[in-house]
């Protein structure tokens, strides 16, 4: 509910999509679910996968956020990453 309100409050709401950057744990699944509450649909983004490849595949998609915790935030601040993708 905390995070479906928080990015309901960035803005996320019907047709927004959501990255999900964030490998196989129980946070994945908070993820997912916050997303679809907050009316949003996400989108997977597997970190073992190339970080110019991910900023692609969120640009492309159209990801207005993209979650991220531990690690994998640290993919985020790439060079490589698209920073008209907020975080």
């Amino acid at each position: 509910e905390q995070l479906a309100a928080a990015l309901s409050a960035c803005g996320v709401g019907v047709e927004s999509r959501v990255g999900v950057l964030i490998g196989r744990c129980n946070e994945a699944v908070v993820a997912m679910l916050a997303t679809l509450h907050a009316g949003a649909a996400y989108v997977p983004l597997d970190p073992e996968i190339p970080v110019s490849r991910l900023a692609f595949m969120a640009n492309d998609s159209g990801c207005s956020v993209v979650l991220a915790v531990g690690q994998t935030a640290d993919l985020l601040q790439s060079p490589h990453w698209d920073p008209d993708v907020p975080v």
